[in-house]
């Protein structure tokens, strides 16, 4: 999720567990709100490490000890005493830890409903876990919890911003039950085309809760489509480029699959395969989940292939993170790892 949200979810959270009567012994409101919103902000502070290694970055370092269960507890404390050391309030401890516990479990729980997957048990396990019910970037996710603090606050009155909670709580098991729904229509739609032995991906996708990503998995080739659950593609209201992307997520009559494979075609697969195997590119095959070959260039110097991770792709956009294995030619046992401009 993005970090305006977590920002919002974690003031909220704090507003909405205000004490019923305020008194010297709690934190002011404007406090408790202040904490809540920069705890919640806390654990994306690793996006600085995106400036040392961008591949390690994506591969190993975001979502992982910043955003674990397991070291909850620890930040939450480290955040509370630097708080009330820095506001002069040391006898207020205890409330300024609840308030950072509630405010990271919440960033880490709703980094979990989405796709990219969130290392909660880190450093114990690597292990990578994604519920994937919500896109990165939702609208209406981050309006409900906006609104409903804004006039909680506006009215000095915690009841708006617990009824935006819950209504959250109900978009969160309506977005499940889409999921459900979509997975339905994916085995059907494995049962229709004789896939065999397939396994089903399904992901969230921007602009509405109706739109849906299906990955189908057969071996290295994948069968990937865009749906709509609504029956209308077409919305003469959106500028034209976003009509155009939308127009792309058809309804379950008309779905349009294309084919992807790990490998590409079967007259360059063995070629490809060898680089994807090289060792450099290990960090790489860490983060790719739905790795497929995307293209090849070649200079003077040297031979690229390109590959992406399907799970990114949006239609007429390129897609974000197009990582590269480059042979020298001049010592073709000499491979690099590069991103793509």
């Amino acid at each position: 999720m993005d970090t305006l949200t977590h920002v919002l979810i974690g003031a909220s959270l704090a507003h909405a567990c205000q004490p019923a009567q305020h008194s010297d012994q709690h934190l002011k409101l404007s406090h408790r709100v202040t904490l809540g919103a920069l705890a919640a902000a806390f654990p994306d502070i690793d996006y600085v490490t995106y400036l040392i290694d961008p591949l390690s970055f994506i591969s190993d370092w975001h979502r992982a000890e910043t955003h674990s269960f397991v070291l909850l507890p620890l930040w939450a404390l480290l955040l509370a005493l630097l708080f009330t050391q820095m506001t002069q309030q040391k006898t207020k401890l205890k409330e300024a830890f609840i308030i950072c516990c509630l405010s990271l479990a919440s960033h880490i729980f709703t980094d979990l409903i989405t796709s990219w997957g969130t290392q909660v048990f880190a450093p114990i396990s690597n292990e990578r876990y994604a519920i994937g019910i919500s896109f990165v970037i939702d609208p209406y996710f981050s309006g409900i919890i906006l609104i409903g603090l804004i006039t909680g606050l506006f009215r000095q009155n915690p009841i708006a911003t617990r009824a935006a909670l819950l209504c959250l709580l109900m978009y969160m098991a309506f977005q499940t039950i889409l999921k459900i729904q979509v997975l339905n229509i994916a085995r059907q739609q494995m049962v229709i085309n004789q896939w065999r032995g397939s396994n089903i991906y399904t992901m969230p996708q921007p602009f509405s809760p109706l739109h849906w990503k299906i990955i189908i998995t057969s071996g290295e080739h994948y069968y990937l489509t865009y749906i709509n659950l609504m029956k209308r593609t077409h919305y003469p209201f959106l500028p034209l480029q976003l009509d155009t992307i939308i127009q792309h997520y058809h309804p379950v009559n008309a779905l349009n699959w294309q084919t992807f494979s790990r490998y590409g075609n079967a007259s360059e697969s063995g070629s490809i395969q060898q680089a994807w195997n090289q060792p450099v590119f290990q960090d790489y095959r860490t983060f790719a989940r739905y790795p497929a070959y995307y293209t090849r260039t070649r200079s003077a110097n040297e031979l690229c292939y390109w590959f992406i991770d399907l799970r990114f792709t949006l239609p007429e956009l390129e897609p974000p993170f197009i990582y590269g294995v480059c042979q020298n030619l001049s010592d073709t046992s000499q491979w690099a790892v590069k991103l793509h401009n």
